[in-house]
């Protein structure tokens, strides 16, 4: 693996490549100096791979499984409560004759549904492997769209391939400049959104 100083400088080069935006051009709310921008992107990836890692998403995903069994559990077990607690607790619906409110158990169900739905989404949107690798291509593009007067390109040695490659390689010590489909994949996010980013 290359030294991270050697790999900031490359990414550097290959934006200063290209034609620069005017620094007024820029927006008030970003670094105008393009080697701050990397840092920030660069602490940004290291954050998002320790959150996306192997170990952290299986991690995640016992866990929520545990929650949801929890929440099952604890359905149950307010549906199981003797009838008096359940009474003196205001969890036993009685009908809209002798309870016209009923929200009490409503509402503990209604929490404990949505709980169960928001657990059970978080799940199927867990990350897989490639997160990593569309991460940094978002990051390529950003550098590229905010500090260059160039448009990003998945061509073979286009910029904006060569700086994922090199945002890939710096945050994960892997050498892998074969990022087309990350790279396809955000240039196709960002064309049916508006605006960069």
């Amino acid at each position: 693996m290359r030294r991270t100083a050697g790999i900031e400088k490359e990414i550097v080069t290959i934006l200063g490549g290209q034609e620069w935006r005017d620094p007024e051009e820029i927006d008030e709310l970003l670094p105008t100096d393009p080697k701050a921008a990397l840092r920030l992107q660069l602490t940004r990836l290291h954050t998002i791979k320790r959150r996306y890692e192997r170990g952290a998403v299986k991690d995640a995903r016992k866990r929520t499984r545990a929650l949801i069994k929890t929440i099952d559990r604890l359905h149950q077990q307010i549906e199981d409560a003797p009838t008096l607690l359940k009474l003196s607790l205001g969890l036993v619906d009685l009908g809209r004759r002798l309870d016209p409110n009923r929200k009490r158990k409503q509402a503990i169900d209604a929490f404990l549904s949505e709980l169960r739905r928001q657990c059970e989404a978080r799940l199927s949107n867990l990350p897989r492997s490639g997160r990593i690798k569309l991460e940094c291509a978002r990051s390529a593009h950003y550098l590229i769209c905010c500090y260059t007067m160039g448009k990003p390109t998945s061509s073979e040695n286009s910029p904006f391939r060569n700086i994922t490659g090199l945002l890939y390689e710096h945050v994960t010590g892997k050498f892998d400049r074969e990022l087309k489909r990350a790279c396809e994949k955000i240039l196709r996010v960002k064309a049916n959104t508006l605006g960069t980013f």
